[in-house]
């Protein structure tokens, strides 16, 4: 991949190919085994002579999940945590709540999830979102898409060098968004990435995305001129979850880390489907 070349970009049908590919060996090693890889990149996936994607280098791999690994580990384990994800993950790769533990957000499989989306990102518009950015733009979720910038061209029109912004779908985008959701409770899983987006990809209207994705564009708008889709659905049952709403303890959450006490309203098993009439089902 050339690195902001946006001549060599790949049309919406080739990236949903290859990404699904990767997302299905994702899935696989969460059902089956509870393992987050914790290096999911585009360096670590292996194209076989019949053009099938492989996932590689499970080294950074880890059945360990924690709610709250502040609380849970001891100091020495927590520092030993830090370390390893030091060593084994890329910067631009981790998830918030592994680019700082002192979030005290779950670890669990769901770092993987931020990494398709960055990964997302990269097979739509060569370059990465975190490029040459610190810990502190990803704990933000601070990343623009190229073209939506207020004052920059829009899709399809020549940038400096001749080049063609590619022209990127809303669902495809929101895709994206929901990847990349800052707190690990609102992001896709990789389940629902298959059965609720891509499966039934060419009859979805819209892809909704959590409430917290939808104010984070919203506020980006808002605040920097940043164009977003014209269509930000959320999915029900995410309007209320917070950060810092009722994570204290390891009761009411499931392996995904998602909370199900009984005075939250959890989010749906998998996320919400939309019909091509655009209602929920």
């Amino acid at each position: 991949m050339l690195e902001g070349d946006y001549r060599f970009s790949m049309d919406e049908t080739t990236i949903l190919y290859w990404f699904s590919q990767v997302v299905k060996g994702v899935e696989h090693l969460h059902s089956n085994f509870e393992l987050q890889h914790r290096d999911i990149k585009l360096e670590n996936v292996l194209i076989s002579d019949d053009n099938v994607a492989k996932l590689c280098d499970f080294g950074s791999c880890s059945d360990r999940s924690y709610i709250d690994p502040k609380e849970e580990l001891s100091q020495r384990d927590f520092a030993q945590l830090e370390e390893d994800i030091q060593r084994y993950t890329t910067l631009s790769y981790r998830a918030p709540e592994i680019a700082d533990l002192q979030l005290r957000l779950p670890v669990t499989v769901q770092v993987d999830v931020w990494a398709l989306g960055c990964m997302l990102y990269s097979l739509c518009f060569g370059i990465h979102p975190f490029q040459d950015q610190s810990a502190l733009a990803i704990i933000n979720c601070k990343y623009t898409v190229p073209g939506t910038e207020q004052g920059s061209p829009p899709a399809k029109a020549p940038v400096p060098g001749g080049q063609i912004l590619p022209d990127r779908s809303e669902k495809l985008l929101c895709l994206m968004h929901g990847c990349l959701a800052q707190n690990p409770r609102e992001r896709f899983t990789a389940r629902s990435i298959l059965e609720d987006v891509l499966s039934p990809w060419d009859t979805l209207e819209y892809v909704a995305v959590a409430q917290s994705v939808v104010d984070r564009l919203n506020r980006d708008r808002r605040l920097y001129g940043v164009r977003v889709p014209d269509r930000l659905v959320t999915i029900p049952g995410t309007e209320k979850n917070t950060p810092n709403d009722g994570f204290n303890s390891n009761d009411g959450f499931n392996s995904e880390g998602f909370n199900t006490s009984p005075r939250q309203t959890p989010p749906p098993p998998h996320w919400v489907r939309a019909t091509p009439a655009g209602r929920f089902q």
